[in-house]
């Protein structure tokens, strides 16, 4: 994590008669007593020397820059903008940026995502108010949560704080390479990702080995079976199968050398779950090719 001083820190806050942190005095143009008022506080959020913004990121797209903008008034009234950007590994990892405060107002920040196109589901993110910048930080105010976008960014006050896996995801193709001969497939769901699948396709091709296989599905956890369905459809040797895998209950068909195993709708996958074939009679030289899977992601915190 790297940390980023404001580059104009503020001066010393103004104090009353009895030490306490007032408003500005700001003058207005041409001067004068009759031209000098009092500004009450812009924002309730005062910052001081001990505190941090704190940027976290989950991404997933390459070549992406998350830039933080805000803008703060120091305690004379001045208005400084400053902006801390985070060159993310697109590692579905979480990484850190941070920018040390100084004694004024937070008045408004943006956080805006440039250098390719981000969508909704790809890039999450947050900015917060913390105290201290190692593992014992302690965060007071979460100021703005949520998937920033190309074209719409995150920003405070107006930010609505959202949950990682709150709201749409975005629709993807994972195409999982085709195993070794004689072997069955299996999807790990990636680190960081949380999946819903919409559907799924992959072929078996036998070979000359005389058997009866059956293309079985299963969806495990950590700790075993979550799911499991067969295909109704023998296939005997020198077939190739297309097993096609639709969402929702319904007939399982086969026809034209293509069987339909369906699946419940919004099945959700967590990381580290997986989605395997478990093959009836598979034999040494039978060939599974690449499984195409259309699913929907969430950055899983």
């Amino acid at each position: 994590m790297t940390t980023t001083p404001i580059p104009v820190p503020g001066p010393l806050p103004q104090t009353d008669k009895q030490g306490k942190f007032v408003h500005p005095v700001v003058h207005a143009p041409g001067g004068g007593a009759q031209a000098r008022w009092e500004i009450p506080p812009p924002t309730p959020l005062v910052t001081t020397p001990g505190d941090t913004l704190l940027v976290r990121c989950v991404n997933s797209v390459a070549g992406v820059t998350l830039t933080l903008r805000a803008r703060f008034m120091d305690p004379d009234g001045e208005v400084h903008n400053v902006a801390l950007p985070l060159v993310s590994a697109a590692t579905k990892l979480e990484e850190t940026v941070s920018m040390q405060l100084h004694y004024g107002y937070l008045l408004g920040l943006a956080m805006d995502a440039t250098g390719a196109t981000v969508r909704r589901g790809q890039c999450f993110a947050g900015v917060w108010l913390v105290r201290g910048i190692t593992a014992n930080k302690e965060s007071y105010e979460q100021l703005a949560v949520g998937y920033p976008t190309t074209g719409n960014p995150l920003g405070w006050p107006e930010n609505v704080p959202q949950q990682s896996v709150e709201g749409n995801g975005f629709p993807r193709t994972f195409v999982q390479a085709a195993p070794g001969p004689g072997a069955d497939q299996l999807i790990t769901v990636p680190a960081g990702s949380r999946w819903q699948l919409m559907s799924g396709r992959l072929q078996l091709t036998t070979a000359v080995a005389v058997a009866n296989r059956f293309t079985h599905v299963q969806v495990l956890d950590g700790a075993g079976n979550v799911l499991h369905d067969v295909a109704g459809q023998v296939q005997a040797a020198s077939l190739t199968f297309t097993t096609v895998i639709p969402v929702g209950t319904g007939p399982e068909l086969f026809n034209d050398n293509t069987q339909m195993l369906a699946m419940p709708s919004n099945l959700t996958l967590l990381q580290g779950w997986q989605l395997r074939t478990l093959t009836t009679a598979l034999q040494g030289a039978d060939q599974y090719s690449a499984w195409v899977l259309g699913v929907l992601e969430w950055m899983e915190e």
